[in-house]
């Protein structure tokens, strides 16, 4: 049997974020709830964020590979220099992210 205790509306007010979703994590793991946390699962709860969509279109490329994401080498990319998981750029390479943005065509 778990050691869960439910808490009391109080209770949950007063801890910090991570542990509030830490606590909802256990509660619905108790319940039986399987929340999809991949980017895909990420967009459909959150079908108008922009980061969402990004993160999805990116996850999708790169064959649902996060590690390929960071790697991606497609710098012709609208979205290359916003995709996630990315490192730290050199300032030598600011020039093609400087080209890249310009090159995205607002609808």
């Amino acid at each position: 049997m778990s050691d869960f205790k439910e808490l009391t509306d109080e209770e949950y007010a007063s801890l910090p974020p991570l542990q509030k979703a830490q606590y909802k994590r256990a509660l619905n793991k108790l319940n039986g709830v399987v929340v999809d946390t991949s980017p895909y699962g990420k967009l459909e709860r959150n079908p108008k964020s922009l980061k969402a969509r990004i993160n999805a279109m990116c996850w999708h490329c790169s064959g649902e590979q996060r590690k390929e994401i960071s790697l991606c080498a497609v710098k012709k990319c609208p979205l290359w220099a916003v995709r996630p998981y990315q490192e730290a750029v050199d300032a030598e390479d600011d020039s093609d992210v400087e080209s890249n943005i310009e090159s995205i065509e607002v609808c």
